[in-house]
């Protein structure tokens, strides 16, 4: 109940996996860039051991910004979960 009153936003956060055709730590370094020029990702990973190389993005953004944020560094997202708090 009385989390919401520290909350630093009113916004939803919402946590997106996707699939990725990320290969390598300079993959991921690209997709940094790219995630470092906008404030509204709280946290994001990829797992480069998983075959599907899955993006884990937390964030206020929508899907669809997210993806765009990930295209423009270079790669193709295909969505597997998404979870809205």
């Amino acid at each position: 109940m009385f989390s919401n009153i520290f909350s630093k936003s009113k916004t939803k956060s919402s946590k997106y996996i996707f699939n990725t055709n990320v290969k390598c730590s300079g993959c991921v370094q690209k997709i940094e860039k790219e995630f470092q020029a906008i404030s509204n990702i709280s946290e994001w990973n990829v797992d480069l051991n998983s075959p599907d190389k899955p993006l884990t993005v937390v964030t206020d953004l929508s899907q669809k910004e997210v993806q765009k944020l990930i295209e423009k560094a270079g790669f193709t997202t295909k969505i597997v979960s998404s979870d809205t708090n």
